[in-house]
């Protein structure tokens, strides 16, 4: 059977802000073409197609709708003369306009990711505004929309945030506490999403071939007594295991930690006698 163009029901390509359910895809017969984020982590953006007939049931008055309170959004494009100007976008070149809005001299031309690039030179951070430039930008760089948001929008995100459970307690820690070091060429970068494997951090190799260690620091996330006290609680922890290794006994340690009332009482004690087991080895 041959077909006529107006026999086939057209996708259209629509970019959803949010979740917006599973219901979504069945309700208008949509189907996810991409995932990401947006400025960050906590903004999902996604693209859909979606056929005539769940377009039509979406898109009832304007070109912007609602659903479940996600912004779903359609565009064919804007009115922009041909762009003559080439940036760095997320690392990677982009024919685009870059001097709209500053002199010649004065924009950047490198940006971390395409929504930073429209930010800085349209002034435009609202999605309903943006969508209609990422779509002028996919026909001038010959790029179906997705492949131009994989190239120039996904991007690594940097965890800002997390708490530490190690032997000595659970830590609450900021992007300044915390460090991914290699052990090889001792090059310093941030904590990703693509570090953590299972809630684990297991961060990936570095490019010279070197393992890289997650490394962090507690000094100044508490005061100087609570940093001490922190201190003599990982001290009785390294005394305690090697006296256990020598021969001493979890009840005995016990009956020596009743003896004393403060921690630090406690850890000279402990000291002592490892100072002497020493001394009679």
């Amino acid at each position: 059977m041959i077909y006529r163009k107006e026999d086939v029901n057209e996708m259209k390509e629509i970019l959803v802000c949010g979740d917006p359910g599973e219901e979504f895809e069945k309700n208008f017969y949509a189907k996810l073409t991409w995932e990401g984020y947006g400025w960050n982590k906590d903004e999902e953006l996604r693209i859909y197609e979606i056929d005539e007939d769940g377009f039509e049931k979406l898109f009832k008055e304007s070109l912007v709708s609602i659903f479940n309170d996600v912004k779903c959004v359609y565009s064919e494009g804007c009115n922009l003369a041909l762009p003559t100007n080439v940036s760095l976008v997320n690392g990677r070149k982009l024919t685009c306009w870059n001097d709209l809005f500053f002199g010649q001299d004065a924009y950047r031309n490198k940006y971390m990711h395409l929504l930073h690039y429209i930010a800085d030179n349209f002034k435009v951070k609202e999605m309903v505004s943006v969508w209609p430039i990422i779509v002028e930008l996919s026909k001038y760089n010959d790029m179906s929309l997705i492949d131009l948001l994989k190239v120039y929008q996904e991007f690594e995100i940097r965890i800002e945030r997390i708490k530490i459970h190690d032997e000595i307690g659970i830590h609450d820690l900021t992007s300044k506490n915390y460090i991914i070091k290699c052990g090889k060429c001792h090059k310093e970068r941030s904590l990703y999403d693509s570090d953590m494997i299972n809630g684990t951090i297991v961060p990936s190799r570095c490019s010279c071939g070197g393992e890289n260690e997650f490394r962090y620091w507690l000094d100044n996330i508490y005061s100087d007594e609570e940093y001490k006290e922190l201190e003599i609680k990982a001290s009785l922890l390294d005394i305690e295991s090697k006296l256990l290794s020598n021969g001493y006994s979890k009840e005995k340690i016990e009956e020596i930690r009743k003896e004393y009332s403060s921690g630090e009482e406690y850890l000279n004690a402990l000291e002592k006698i490892r100072r002497s087991m020493n001394d009679k080895l």
